[in-house]
C-alpha cells in the first residue's frame, strides 16, 4: 500500500509539472467500454448520444446545448435538451495554471456526438477520461459508427478483446477497413 501511495504522489507531481507547461497534456489511464460505463453510472455523471443545438463561448469556457437522442447512462432522458458548461484550462502568458480538461473538441451546431461526462460540485462538466469520453459519429455504408481521437484504442485492452462481441466488432472493422465501431455494437459493448 505504501508503494501505491508513492506512485500516486509521483503521478500527481508529474501531472502538476505537465499542467504548468504549455503542452496541454493530462495523463489518463485507458478506460475500456465497461469502465467508461461504470464511471458514467456514478453520481453526477452520464453518457449520451446527442446533437449540438447551441455553443456559447464564455470567459470561463463553453456552454454547449445538446438535444439528447440516446440516453446511455445516468439521470437523463431521450428527447431532453441539456446544457453543459465545460471550463477551459486557465492560462497566464501561455503557462497553464490549472489541470483543467479541455472541453469537447471539433463540435459545431448540428454535429452529433457521444459523450461520457461528469459534473463537479460547482456545476462544471468534464469529459470522463479526457479524449476517451468523446466519440464522433460518422456514417459508413448507411450505418452510424463511432470513433474517438484515440482511434478507439481504449476499447482494445486484453480484457476487452476476450469478449466474443469485441472479436466480432474487430472482424467487422477489418472487413470494412475502418477503425470506427458500429454504433449499435458500441452500445452493446458498453452493456457487457
Amino acid at each position: 500500500m505504501k508503494n501505491k501511495k508513492i506512485w500516486v504522489a509521483l503521478g500527481l507531481g508529474l501531472m502538476m509539472l505537465i499542467g504548468l507547461s504549455s503542452a496541454h497534456a493530462v495523463m489518463f489511464r485507458m478506460l475500456g467500454g465497461k469502465e467508461l460505463s461504470q464511471a458514467a453510472d456514478s453520481s453526477g455523471s452520464m453518457a449520451f448520444k446527442g446533437k449540438v443545438t447551441k455553443i456559447e463561448q464564455k470567459q470561463e469556457g463553453q456552454a454547449i446545448t445538446f438535444h439528447i437522442q440516446d440516453a446511455l447512462r445516468g439521470k437523463i432522458n431521450n428527447g431532453e435538451v441539456l446544457t453543459l458548461e465545460f471550463p477551459n484550462p486557465k492560462y497566464n502568458n501561455n503557462l497553464r495554471l490549472s489541470m483543467g480538461i479541455p472541453p469537447p473538441q471539433n463540435l459545431s451546431v448540428g454535429a452529433e456526438t457521444v459523450l461520457f461526462v461528469t459534473t463537479n460540485v460547482a456545476g462544471k462538466t468534464f469529459l470522463i477520461g479526457g479524449d476517451q469520453g468523446q466519440y464522433y459519429i460518422s456514417n459508413e455504408g448507411g450505418k452510424q459508427t463511432v470513433y474517438n481521437r484515440l482511434g478507439n484504442a481504449n476499447f482494445f485492452s486484453e480484457k476487452e478483446m476476450a469478449q466474443p462481441l469485441m472479436q466480432k466488432v474487430v472482424q467487422g472493422m477489418r472487413e470494412r477497413n475502418s477503425g470506427s465501431i458500429p454504433y449499435n455494437d458500441f452500445k452493446k459493448l458498453l452493456n457487457q
